[in-house]
Formats: structure tokens, sequence, C-alpha cells
């Protein structure tokens, strides 16, 4: 919002600007911090291969997108209640401003629904009794 006031204000004093300059006042999600991060409906927080090691890294699909990791309201709801969307609960995530028992395991994601891979025709197992 504030970008947008200094366009306008900038375009009614007659001042010419360039759009780079205004794109450079939004950090990427790169530099945010992990509070941030789960906080942020454009960013989602990753658990990297090591564990207790995380990135901020741009939302991506439709069921990450608008999707807060953290927040004052339920989560679980706002991730099911877009169509095809399935909350995954974190597993002893530690949020930074948090002091917990457990920590260092993946924040919550909001994911699309699996398909269930179709199921075929399997060999049937029989239970023959030893002979003696």
């Amino acid at each position: 919002m504030r970008n947008l006031f200094t366009a306008v204000m900038l375009s009614f004093s007659g001042c010419l600007f360039s759009p780079s300059i205004l794109a450079q006042e939004h950090k990427t999600c790169s530099a945010y911090s992990e509070l941030d991060c789960i906080h942020s409906t454009e960013c989602k927080l990753e658990l990297t291969g090591e564990r207790s090691k995380y990135v901020c890294r741009e939302s991506v699909g439709r069921c990450e997108s608008g999707f807060r990791q953290a927040g004052d309201g339920d989560i679980r709801e706002a991730c099911e209640s877009m169509p095809g969307c399935q909350f995954e609960p974190g597993s002893c995530f530690c949020p930074p401003n948090v002091a917990c028992v457990c920590g260092g395991g993946p924040p919550a994601q909001c994911v699309e629904h699996a398909k269930a891979p179709p199921r075929g025709k399997g060999a049937t197992a029989i239970a023959v009794a030893p002979s003696k």
C-alpha cells in the first residue's frame, strides 16, 4: 500500500520514477526470517535435508498461495477450505518465538490432495496347514 501511495504522489507531482525502484522495497522470501516466513501468504518455510535447517521460498501452487503456516486462526481449516487441498500438520516444528520441548521438524503445509494410486488385482495368499 505504501508503494502505491508513493507512486500516486510521485505521478501527481510530475516526478518520473522507475518501477524497479518500487520493486527494490519488496524483499524476496529468502530474505525473510523464519518467523516472518511462517506468517507470510507469499512464502513458505521448508525443512532442508538437514534437521533444523530451514529455507524460506516462494509459495508454489494453489494450496500454498494464500496459506499461512502459522497464525491467529485455525490454519487446518484455512487450508482445507480450499477445494482439493489437504493439511499436513508439522512434526516437532517449533516457531522461533516459542520455547518448545521438541523442535527441528517440518512446519505445517497445505498441499494438493494426492490422487490415490489405482488398486490392481494382486495375488491372493492362502494359508495352508503344515503337513505332519
